[in-house]
């Protein structure tokens, strides 16, 4: 009777202490998140446990301030040199992310993101996405289009407007693409960094391609 007394407290002291120990690692999880200023009443969230960025507000997002980008103002990882007193902390700008998140409220994303090479496995579109200025050449897995998005739709993995008519971006790592019916035009930076290999049938019916 004893010995089962002793294992119960035991086992319970031990879920408290991995309790304990989940709480804390939450806790700094939650106090490494980066937070900053887009302006125009944008900002930005990089949370470097999930290497996730995420992009809010309304409207149209504005383009870098590239002073600040230079002076590692935006989301960055941080390494540190030297001990002591001679410490030195160096900021390099993240631009490979497993997921890129553009809230809803946001209209649309600054191509200054393809400007300084961003890419993500996957990039998750708010219900406001409505112009697909800048998505090209981002994804390299997969998108995840919010229901309520009334702008996009997805055949195949890859993106398109909502009507089916243009190709907007087809992600890197797909290896063939089956084109959505009716596709009439290949958007700017569809097949960028694409590992499309072989022969790409463009199909009947498309009027326009996109540059690059």
């Amino acid at each position: 009777m004893t010995r089962k007394i002793s294992l119960s407290i035991i086992t319970c002291w031990l879920m408290c202490l991995l309790l304990s120990l989940f709480a804390g690692c939450s806790a700094l999880a939650a106090n490494d998140l980066q937070t900053g200023d887009l302006g125009d009443g944008f900002t930005w969230e990089y949370n470097p446990g999930t290497n996730t960025l995420t992009i809010s507000g309304e409207g149209v997002m504005p383009d870098f301030d590239w002073d600040r980008f230079n002076a590692g103002e935006y989301w960055h990882s941080t390494s540190v040199i030297g001990s002591g007193s001679s410490q030195e902390y160096l900021y390099h700008y993240v631009n490979d992310f497993d997921t890129l998140i553009i809230d809803d409220g946001v209209t649309e994303i600054s191509s200054m993101l393809r400007t300084v090479n961003t890419t993500c496995e996957t990039m998750v579109i708010g219900e406001d996405l409505s112009s697909d200025n800048g998505l090209g050449g981002l994804v390299t897995e997969q998108f995840v289009v919010d229901e309520n998005n009334d702008y996009f739709t997805l055949y195949d993995d890859a993106l398109y407007s909502q009507n089916g008519t243009k190709l907007v971006s087809c992600p890197m790592n797909k290896t063939s693409i089956e084109f959505k019916s009716g596709i009439t035009e290949i958007g700017v930076r569809a097949f960028d960094q694409s590992k499309i290999y072989g022969t790409l049938v463009i199909p009947w019916g498309v009027e326009a391609l996109g540059e690059q």
